[in-house]
């Protein structure tokens, strides 16, 4: 055991160490070794210690209980020494590399906890650049528009898939160009239509869905996945709430869910369309669960097949513009606004919401405010 006898100097500071017990103490923060006056407190302190070995009272067991007993002015000192020991330490550490945006999306297709469109991993693979910031994000955006040549409502779906996943996509803005509906079928091209299907010797299986198509303005998942139980023959009503949608973009596998707006919307049967479901239920099984309009084989129609190869070869065979079956859709809404002008009764048969009204303005308000030119001479 040595007990300090005089302070040191320490490159021109006032510095005490001394061993006891096999520990190597040092106490530092005591002034300038140029400063008599510090000086001769750091002799105090030495003396101090000294005596407090001697008596057996000294019971530092570190330096920081030594500072705090025999020079507490310079504990903060030491709490900052001690803390920028404890950074410098932690930055030393292995880090775990955080995930980049393809395997987080990975991560998700993975685990089912989405549908990620695989289309948008392959282009950030080929994009060869790292998403670090929204700037990057909106780089990635113009690079799909501007060298990929994608279209802005496919850029538009991306965005929806990379948001959930990187808070800069979330603020990244896209422009999205309005484009005109394609024109509705006319009443002449819309009975040909059915008629053609009705005589096909192929396809007449699919003349009362194309028929219930036209009549009502289902959505093409609402009346692939309509059921009878969905139909009260009774009061002659159709209930829309549930839809049979593509698992994962594949068309030849879906899911019952919920209509897109979450609404249930009441159609009343008739004008056609009460004979036609009638007639259906009589030569189904009639169980409540069983497809309306089930494919040739009973299973759900699968809605691109069926536009790809059979309503394509319907118009080209009529000599008919080529429009989306989707357009039955659309020709509902238009023909029924040329007849009534009434939105609200429109949204309600189409839509089942509110939002459905502003949106029959936005899209037919060519239809809904068309002004009439009198003969003026």
């Amino acid at each position: 055991m040595v007990a300090p006898k005089r302070p040191s100097d320490n490159h021109g500071s006032i510095r005490i160490r001394f061993t006891h017990n096999g520990i190597r103490f040092t106490l530092g923060s005591l002034g300038q070794y140029g400063d008599s006056i510090a000086l001769k407190h750091a002799q105090t302190i030495c003396d101090r210690i000294a005596l407090d070995i001697a008596s057996g009272n000294f019971t530092a067991t570190n330096n920081g209980e030594l500072a705090l007993k025999y020079n507490p002015s310079a504990i903060g000192d030491f709490i900052k020494q001690a803390k920028k020991g404890i950074q410098d330490s932690i930055k030393d550490l292995p880090t775990e590399k955080e995930p980049t945006l393809i395997e987080l999306l990975e991560k998700r297709l993975e685990n089912k906890f989405s549908t990620p469109d695989k289309a948008v991993i392959v282009l950030l693979k080929k994009y060869h650049r790292e998403i670090e910031s929204i700037d990057d994000a909106q780089n990635f955006i113009t690079w799909l528009k501007t060298e990929r040549g994608v279209s802005n409502s496919t850029i538009q779906r991306y965005q929806n898939t990379l948001k959930v996943v990187s808070p800069f996509f979330r603020q990244v803005k896209i422009e999205i160009e309005s484009k005109p509906l394609p024109k509705p079928f006319t009443a002449e091209e819309t009975r040909e239509i059915i008629d053609w299907f009705q005589v096909s010797e192929y396809y007449c299986h699919y003349a009362d869905y194309v028929k219930f198509l036209f009549l009502t303005g289902t959505r093409t998942s609402e009346a692939i996945g309509l059921q009878w139980k969905h139909i009260d023959f009774n009061r002659n009503l159709l209930f829309i709430y549930e839809s049979l949608g593509r698992n994962k973009n594949n068309t030849s596998h879906r899911v019952r869910k919920t209509t897109k707006t979450n609404k249930m919307r009441e159609f009343p049967i008739a004008h056609g369309l009460l004979e036609m479901l009638t007639t259906r239920y009589e030569q189904s099984d009639k169980n409540p669960e069983s497809l309306v309009f089930p494919s040739p084989k009973g299973h759900p129609i699968d809605d691109h097949n069926f536009s790809q190869r059979i309503w394509a070869k319907c118009l080209k065979e009529l000599g008919i513009e080529h429009r989306p079956q989707y357009n039955t859709r659309h020709t509902f809404i238009s023909h029924f606004l040329e007849k009534t002008k009434d939105v609200v009764k429109c949204a309600s048969l189409t839509h089942g919401s509110k939002s459905g009204i502003q949106t029959i303005y936005n899209n037919y308000a060519g239809i809904i405010n068309r002004v009439e030119v009198p003969e003026l001479f």
